[in-house]
């Protein structure tokens, strides 16, 4: 364990404590807030996007943290909801920096601290660092990592650490702000003297990580405002044409100043930085979907899932166009920016595990509804988890790969996967094999698994088997709605029902069957379930297969299963199996959806991570289910 101490130093002169007292100046480190190192002059100050002051103090006093963030984002934030502030997937950018086993990292500007969360699982020690003590006290309870250190601070005149202690820097949505409260020199001096004070602090291989927007972007050219100054147009006029715009408009100077890509190269290499490299994040640095690499190899766009209308075609025809070209390079909308890039960095050692290198990454995918970033090459898909349930699950998936595998029959449809480890965080490898087209014997092979499944079937009360389930995630997402009582009502309306129980692959759709030279492979076996009525796969095979080919929302379906209105449409290659789910009791329904419910949730780091659109979704499924259990 390491003490956090032994690379600080004094922010007002960078000399060294004795005893906690600066031995030039006699600057005091005194820690608050149960452990919190104060170094900032302004000790009121408060910034976090719209959340107000009042409001996340009362969140940090709560004793349940995560409960009082769901609620108070709902009431306060619907637009972003606590996803935003809680979720390590936001974290992803940083698997291009120097991330290991013996890396010291500092997050300047941590904010609610998404990026420091998701390198902790990966480093030797991470220090956050804001100007808001309330982040602060926020990111310390929301995490408990041993290996973090909170700092207080960052308006001193250095950074208080020693010469050459770091190993990476993250500052992302900082660089552009630093001007706008050091009104002391032009912004760009402003800037340059901070990145040569990060310099100092670096290792000499060290890298500093900036996510930041791009001046010339494209949404700026077609009317969006500047996410800073406010003004539109306001990145691509002239710097004394926007600072008198701004002058004029909201009575100060303009001082956040961004740049092309040219501008950031020459300002860290002016600043000390070599190697400096720009890619590029889809959409944004802050909700990153996907990471393109034009300094190492042109990337590929992922397909969109679903039924989009013809705006949004458009928009990702648009998308699937840009980004790989060189255009991204010189005019997307934001970049993340490394130095020092031919240094190792995590993406390129996850990599290094099967001989591989940036040039064969084919997809880099923030993958937030399962807490991972995906990794595609020719060959091999990498899962890279974003915070420790999310690594936890991918052993357990190993775990339920092999354990099936006794069983000599289910060999052949399992997919080949091995788990490695950086500082202890599982990495899931999945060797891709070669992928046919889907015929009539892909879909003869899928029911010879289902026929096979069921053979050692045996009955036993459905609330028994309700009981059996791994229910605990959609249990505590109840209690957050104030409908604990839920499953205990299917489970006391389901004593007297029998029902035939065997494993569950629980998620069995067209998406996770791959047709391969091989035979079938089914992957993502994350939902599994050791006992479960034997329709729960036939469940899930109709009903995705319905929401696939007639574009039928999910709701719906499901409304229609439990009120036994559903009829599968012709073109539904499972409709055969329909007649048996038609056959279970109503119950037997419900506590699929509710097991999906569970296991999906179980995809986050805590039931309160819930992205807006899942929990309206999610809630809808309630609401579904109770209507229904109070009609029978």
């Amino acid at each position: 364990m390491m003490n956090p101490e032994q690379i600080l130093s004094c922010p007002n002169c960078k000399n060294n404590f004795t005893q906690n007292t600066c031995r030039n100046c006699g600057f005091i480190l005194d820690q608050v807030n149960g452990g919190i190192y104060q170094m900032a002059k302004n000790k009121n100050f408060y910034f976090r996007e719209k959340m107000p002051q009042p409001i996340l103090a009362e969140i940090n006093k709560s004793e349940d943290i995560f409960a009082a963030t769901y609620a108070a984002f709902k009431k306060t934030l619907p637009w972003k909801y606590d996803f935003y502030a809680l979720e390590s997937n936001r974290g992803a950018g940083t698997i291009l920096s120097k991330l290991g086993p013996d890396s010291i990292v500092l997050d300047y500007g941590a904010g609610w601290g998404n990026l420091a969360k998701f390198a902790s699982l990966y480093c030797k020690h991470v220090f956050a660092m804001d100007l808001t003590l309330e982040s602060l006290e926020f990111c310390d309870k929301t995490s408990k990592h041993e290996n973090m250190t909170f700092i207080h601070g960052g308006d001193y005149k250095y950074l208080p650490f020693k010469d050459k202690s770091l190993d990476a820097v993250f500052l992302n949505g900082v660089l552009e702000w630093i001007p706008e409260y050091d009104l002391s020199a032009p912004p760009r001096t402003i800037q340059l003297n901070f990145l040569k004070e990060i310099r100092r602090a670096l290792k000499d291989d060290g890298q500093v990580f900036i996510g930041i927007e791009n001046r010339i972007g494209f949404p700026y050219f077609f009317g969006k405002s500047d996410e800073h100054s406010k003004i539109r147009f306001g990145t691509l006029m002239p710097r004394v044409l926007a600072d008198l715009v701004s002058r004029i408009k909201f009575h100060k100077p303009y001082r956040t100043f961004t740049y092309g890509p040219r501008g950031y190269k020459h300002l860290l290499k002016e600043a000390g930085f070599e190697d400096n490299a720009i890619n590029v994040p889809a959409s944004d640095y802050r909700e990153i979907i996907q990471i393109f690499l034009p300094e190492a190899k042109k990337s590929s766009v992922s397909a969109p899932e679903g039924d989009l209308n013809w705006k949004r075609k458009v928009k990702n025809l648009a998308r699937r166009l840009f980004y790989p070209s060189f255009l991204s390079k010189y005019f997307a909308h934001a970049f993340l920016i490394t130095s020092n890039w031919h240094e190792p960095n995590l993406l390129k050692d996850v990599l290094l595990m099967k001989g591989e290198h940036l040039k064969d990454a084919k997809k880099v995918v923030n993958n937030n509804l399962k807490g991972t970033i995906l990794v595609e090459t020719e060959n091999y898909i990498y899962k890279i988890p974003a915070h420790s349930k999310a690594s936890a699950n991918l052993k357990t998936e190993i775990n339920t790969i092999e354990e099936l595998a006794k069983s000599g029959w289910i060999s052949p449809y399992l997919p080949k996967i091995e788990l490695a480890s950086i500082n202890s965080t599982n990495i899931q490898i999945i060797t891709k094999e070669k992928q046919v087209k889907k015929d009539k014997g892909y879909f003869v092979e899928i029911k010879k698994f289902l026929d096979l499944k069921n053979r050692d079937a045996q009955y036993k009360s459905l609330s028994d088997a309700i009981q059996d389930l791994d229910l605990q995630n959609v249990r505590g997402y109840l209690r957050l709605n104030e409908k604990s009582d839920l499953i205990d009502r299917l489970i006391a309306k389901s004593t007297e029902i029998k029902t035939p129980v065997a494993f569950a692959h629980g998620d069995l759709h067209t998406n996770n069957i791959l047709a391969t030279a091989g035979g079938i492979k089914i992957i993502d076996w994350e939902f599994y379930a050791k006992k479960a009525p034997t329709e729960f796969d036939l469940i899930s095979l109709v009903l995705y297969e319905e929401t696939f080919v007639k574009k039928t929302p999910y709701h719906d379906l499901m409304e229609r299963f439990l009120n036994q209105t559903f009829v599968p449409s012709p073109e539904n290659n499972f409709s055969e199996l329909f007649p048996i789910i038609k056959a279970a009791h109503p119950l037997v329904l419900v506590g699929h959806f509710l097991y999906q419910l569970s296991q999906a949730l179980g995809r986050y780091e805590n039931v309160a991570f819930v992205p807006y659109q899942k929990d309206q979704k999610y809630k809808k499924t309630l609401e579904i289910i109770e209507k229904y259990m109070e009609s029978i």
